[in-house]
């Protein structure tokens, strides 16, 4: 878990590990398996500190989305990804009222070579826009 330090830096918080594990409450709103969580991508957007996740389940990665006020209690809001997709980043601020992430999703159970960008009006529910890089 990671904690934010009192001391500010001019390009943003210096961290220190915790000892104990990450609570993230709300994980049981999901009802597929969930086998493993992690690369967390961290964005501060309007006051809050919200994580993308990537959520490997029976068949295939999703994207998570988990948000904080304090950086150490962490509830999970849901998974924010449908069909296969993973490395997710949120935009620091909305572009015309919408919130943006670049994510990659995945095609027929394969990780995807496209990194594409997202639109949502709440967070929750995204739609693609277009596609910002290829392999």
């Amino acid at each position: 878990m990671l904690v934010a330090g009192q001391e500010r830096l001019e390009l943003g918080l210096r961290f220190r590990v915790a000892r104990a594990a990450l609570r993230l409450r709300g994980l049981e709103r999901v009802a597929a398996r969930v086998h493993h969580i992690y690369d967390a991508r961290l964005t501060t957007l309007e006051g809050r500190h919200y994580a993308l996740l990537a959520l490997d389940l029976d068949d295939r990665c999703e994207l998570g989305l988990a948000v904080s006020d304090d950086l150490a209690d962490w509830e999970f809001l849901g998974l924010v990804s449908a069909g296969g997709n993973r490395n997710g980043v949120l935009f620091p601020q909305r572009v015309g009222g919408r919130a943006l992430r670049l994510d990659r999703p995945n095609r027929l159970g394969v990780s995807g070579d496209e990194i594409w960008l997202s639109a949502s009006d709440d967070l929750l529910h995204w739609q693609p826009v277009a596609p910002v890089a290829a392999g």
